[in-house]
């Protein structure tokens, strides 16, 4: 994973969301972590999904359509564009020879585009992406994904629960190879925005790592696990797909030590690899 992070390029495609408050620059990256920092431009993006073969589209569409159990807000034109969006991220990580893209996709929705389905086909194939243009998240995302060779997924803290510990965490993408069922999961409009399309669906009621890379020098990691004790919660308040986990440490230790509101989550207690993959790298452990 050390190895594969030194030789690999991540793309970022515009700047980090202003809510983002914190951002690295490509030399700091690369001597920390390893990978070559590809900074792009949001239009460039946008070119290639009005370059994309609009046959080729509705037939993804379609595939999407057969695949997931339900549509609810989303047109077909919105599918369409959906598909779009992931078949032009394709082409940008072939062109650039990205290992991993984040994208600044609140841009995308001015357009009213979403890049829900090209993160969450993105991650199933193994092309790491990440959403808002933070780096430090997409970081974490490459550590993970490198080590366990499976998608993991990034997310919000949306609500803490200290009487249950727990954490809820909820965002509108994920790998679909990480939703518990295909069927029992829905193709929705973006929360925010209520545009294009996200995901909702349901997880696997597992153990789990959540785990965050930060600090000003990227010398800090956060890693807690824990259990999923509910998904799929269809809060209407909340991002489409939404989990709730039981912490085996404490919640308000969590609060206290996070390094940003964007944590990653991937199945599985990982805590004794990451402690590995931290000491090698010399970066402080902060575990729950």
């Amino acid at each position: 994973a050390i190895q594969k992070l030194k030789d690999c390029r991540l793309g970022q495609v515009g700047g980090p969301s202003p809510w983002i408050l914190t951002s690295k620059d490509g030399d700091l990256i690369k001597r920390r972590i390893g990978p070559e920092l590809i900074r792009l431009e949001v239009a460039e993006l946008l070119g290639l999904v009005e370059k994309v073969d609009p046959s080729e589209a509705g037939r993804l569409a379609g595939e999407l359509k057969n695949k997931f159990g339900g549509v609810m807000e989303p047109s077909e034109e919105d599918l369409v564009n959906a598909a779009k969006v992931y078949l032009a991220m394709r082409e940008l990580a072939s062109k650039y020879g990205l290992s991993a893209v984040t994208i600044r996709c609140f841009d995308l929705i001015e357009h009213d585009l979403t890049g829900c389905i090209g993160m969450s086909m993105c991650n199933d194939l193994g092309l790491v992406a990440g959403c808002e243009a933070d780096l430090d998240a997409m970081l974490t995302m490459m550590i993970v994904s490198f080590l366990t060779n499976e998608p993991c997924w990034m997310a919000n803290v949306v609500r803490v629960d200290e009487d249950a510990n727990t954490v809820t965490l909820a965002h509108c993408t994920i790998a679909t190879k990480m939703l518990a069922d295909v069927k029992k999961s829905v193709l929705r409009s973006h929360f925010e925005s209520g545009k294009c399309v996200g995901i909702q669906g349901p997880l696997k009621d597992v153990e789990v790592t959540i785990a965050r890379l930060g600090g000003r020098e990227l010398e800090k990691m956060m890693i807690a696990d824990g259990k999923i004790v509910r998904s799929d919660m269809r809060d209407p308040d909340l991002c489409r797909t939404q989990v709730e986990v039981r912490l085996n440490g404490g919640v308000k230790d969590f609060i206290a030590k996070s390094l940003g509101n964007h944590q990653v989550l991937a199945y599985g207690n990982l805590t004794p690899l990451l402690i590995d993959f931290c000491r090698f790298k010399g970066i402080e452990l902060m575990t729950i």
